[in-house]
């Protein structure tokens, strides 16, 4: 369905949309920027994701969903939901011997 639509859109037009569209760009680059942290991470097993909550988590005054969701401007389920991951996570054994 949606390739019907973008076929009705001239594609010159959205290759100069592309290139001049702030958002789009800002997008990509924050990709980008994100790759390359999760991937200078990696041997920690954190993302740069769980890492930035982590350091607002150090940084918060107050402990505080909201708080911290405000200080990195994400959304309180948002975080509420990593926050539960990463704290499963850290019960789960490391290892398993069986």
């Amino acid at each position: 369905m949606m390739n019907k639509y973008i076929k009705l859109i001239n594609s010159d037009l959205l290759d100069q949309v592309a290139s001049i569209c702030a958002y789009f760009n800002l997008q990509r680059a924050a990709r980008a920027i994100t790759q390359h942290f999760d991937e200078i991470l990696k041997p920690s097993g954190l993302l740069v994701t769980q890492f930035t909550i982590l350091v607002a988590v150090a940084m918060a005054k107050s402990g505080t969903i909201a708080s911290l969701a405000k200080m990195l401007v994400m959304d309180r389920t948002t975080l509420t939901r990593n926050l539960k991951v990463k704290i499963s996570a850290r019960k789960r054994p490391a290892h398993s011997y069986d």
